[in-house]
């Protein structure tokens, strides 16, 4: 009593395979869910779990009989199924459809993508080989030597560019609804870097020179070219209290440093250590755009 199956490929590498259950299985399964229903059947003339089959038909129907033998059948012809298909599942395979006449499953199974070797030589030569350049290697050590910056509290000072300066206060553009705030803290720290702050280079320096307690309010005007363009053109007024201010202290890039960031006893050795580290992130994402090019391809 052998499946039946036929396959069929679609454009988007899914399997679908249908599965016929032969005939006489099917009955047999069918007599076992009769016997099953029979069990709690009480009819007169019977005895109860001795009803015969056709009575148990006649009760429940032949379609719903059906229908509970083919439930019962696909964990049993799914697995069966795996075993005679020459494919392997890519994903989780789907039931699709079923039919009760002739029992049949419908499965969807998910294939791996194909890798077109015909076209492997043109792919292979649109890769660019990988190269660390010394100016990538600086700017990750940069961004180890910021890392291992330290906050001090400053008390004796005003504020100075690339501080780290705490605030509250409020900011709103002039043609804004009196409630409709473009900053509104009670307590944020900024960096003093006119590159980095959201606000622009000219909130940096209206803060400038203030003392921790001091308040101030101040406009600045948004060139027509400003990043975001919700300000360019526009004009924001800004009311603000300087809580805190800390100097950041940033170590030299030095043996001292690389001490500081792991295993390393010099300078060269964590330049060596990063080199490599942006080499190897480097391959990794030329590999996984040669595999993608050759998947598309």
């Amino acid at each position: 009593m052998s499946l039946t199956i036929q396959k069929n490929e679609d454009e988007q590498r899914q399997l679908m395979i249908s599965v016929e259950v032969p005939e006489e299985r099917v009955q047999n399964e069918m007599q076992k869910v009769a016997r099953k229903l029979g069990r709690d059947l009480r009819i007169p003339g019977f005895r109860r779990g001795k009803v015969p089959y056709k009575v148990v038909v006649g009760r429940f129907g032949e379609e719903a009989i059906r229908a509970e033998a083919a439930d019962d059948l696909v964990e049993s012809v799914f697995n069966e199924m795996l075993e005679l298909v020459e494919e392997e599942p890519y994903a989780q395979i789907k039931l699709e459809d079923l039919t009760l006449e002739p029992v049949t499953f419908k499965f969807i199974m998910p294939l791996a993508p194909t890798i077109k070797l015909n076209a492997y030589r043109d792919i292979r030569k649109e890769i660019a080989e990988v190269s660390i350049t010394d100016e990538a290697v600086d700017e990750r050590l940069k961004e180890i030597q910021e890392r291992h910056a330290i906050m001090e509290p400053v008390e004796d000072r005003g504020i100075q560019e690339q501080d780290v300066v705490t605030l509250s206060g409020k900011g709103r553009l002039t043609d804004a609804a009196e409630d409709d705030f473009i900053f509104e803290e009670e307590r944020i720290d900024f960096l003093m870097d006119g590159e980095k702050v959201f606000f622009g280079p000219e909130f940096v320096a209206a803060l400038l020179g203030l003392n921790t307690g001091d308040t101030k309010e101040f406009s600045i005007s948004y060139a027509e070219d400003f990043a975001d363009e919700a300000y360019a053109g526009k004009e924001a007024n800004f009311a603000v209290e300087v809580l805190d201010i800390k100097s950041r202290n940033v170590p030299e890039i030095d043996d001292d440093l690389a001490q500081e960031e792991g295993d390393y006893e010099t300078l060269d050795e964590l330049k060596t250590a990063v080199r490599e580290e942006l080499q190897n992130q480097a391959e990794r994402q030329a590999k996984d755009e040669f595999l993608e090019g050759m998947i598309d391809a």
